[in-house]
């Protein structure tokens, strides 16, 4: 039973580490692997720790443990983040265990459902207020790593249904691919001469080239010059949209930003 609980505090402490690593622009394959590790350790503390002041104190050494690598925030900030860790830990921990108490048969995804929830919010709610005043600070809304992790996954998602066009190229690149796109099937293209070809191919491909650069500026006040990589210019996009929506509305837009954040993190 101690094994188990150094093992459940032993992974709140890798949460910790892994998930400040995830908010700098790291990977989420260790945080989604700390985390599933303590709500697996936590989940059998639930059967094999019968003694409910005993968890209370583990659950205490857990909010410490996931605290451990923001030491260098405010005590204020700390104080109130660990006091609704403890909260939810515990609300999920007391209602599992009722579960279990009013059971005749064991039925393991019932009983553990309720700590699984109350944790998972509990970690949301640290990734919210843990980041929040980075935000507002004026800090970047998006991790520029974590970015371009979601859009090359995104990217070899489309080159598997759009084989034609390359999104890992640049914005000429990809102007070109949609020239050739949309000329391949024309008649009169195909019945140019190579060299006439070729003007038209270059011709079309600035003029998609220009397109893209005037609605980065005109939309999202990015300056583009066309040799930037796709990946960037989304970036720059959206993270130019986003700063533009933070000054406009101030504190509100960082409310309704964190609150999205937390939702979309609690609905997993």
């Amino acid at each position: 039973a101690i094994g188990l609980d150094v093992l459940t505090v032993l992974s709140a402490f890798g949460s910790s580490y892994s998930l400040k690593l995830f908010l700098e622009g790291g990977a989420i394959v260790p945080l989604a692997l700390s985390v599933s590790f303590l709500l697996i350790f936590s989940c059998f503390e639930i059967f094999l720790i019968k003694g409910l002041e005993r968890r209370l104190f583990i659950l205490v050494l857990e909010t410490l443990a996931l605290l451990s690598f923001f030491y260098k925030e405010s005590f204020e900030l700390l104080l109130i983040i660990g006091l609704a860790i403890v909260m939810f830990l515990f609300w999920g921990e007391a209602l599992s265990r009722s579960e279990a108490r009013n059971s005749v048969e064991i039925r393991f995804f019932k009983i553990v459902g309720p700590l699984v929830k109350k944790t998972i919010t509990a970690l949301s709610l640290l990734i919210v207020l843990v980041y929040l005043p980075q935000w507002s600070k004026g800090n970047n809304l998006i991790s520029k790593n974590w970015f371009e992790t979601v859009i090359g996954s995104s990217a070899r998602t489309a080159e598997s249904l759009y084989p034609e066009f390359n999104f890992h190229s640049d914005i000429q690149d990809l102007s070109l691919s949609f020239a050739q796109y949309q000329l391949k099937g024309n008649d009169i293209f195909r019945n140019m001469s190579p060299s006439m070809q070729k003007q038209a191919l270059d011709q079309a491909t600035g003029q998609i080239t220009n397109q893209i650069i005037e609605s980065a500026d005109k939309y999202g006040g990015v300056n583009l010059s066309g040799e930037e990589r796709i990946s960037d210019v989304l970036y720059k996009f959206i993270d130019s949209l986003l700063e533009r929506w933070r000054v406009s509305f101030g504190n509100w837009f960082l409310f309704v930003w964190a609150a999205g954040i937390f939702l979309s993190i609690r609905s997993f």
